[in-house]
């Protein structure tokens, strides 16, 4: 996914800046479970993590805002 920013950031560069990179739902990882408390019990991540720094710092790098779809987990 990280690789995907940085071909749409340069890739795009010659006709404008981008400012907003968008991911469907599920892009991280395939819904493989039916129902939607299995994909909490399996795919949920405490938020922030070592993704989402890396995501930040993507970010960071291209002054753009990243948008993506995933299971999560806020809590203690």
């Amino acid at each position: 996914m990280l690789e995907m920013i940085d071909y749409a950031v340069t890739g795009y560069e010659p006709l404008a800046d981008v400012r907003l990179v968008v991911f469907p739902e599920f892009g991280h990882a395939a819904p493989i479970f039916s129902t939607a408390i299995e994909l909490l019990e399996h795919l949920a991540v405490p938020i922030p993590n070592r993704h989402t720094d890396r995501y930040v710092h993507k970010a960071k790098k291209h002054n753009i805002y990243i948008q993506g779809s995933s299971p999560e987990f806020v809590g203690e």
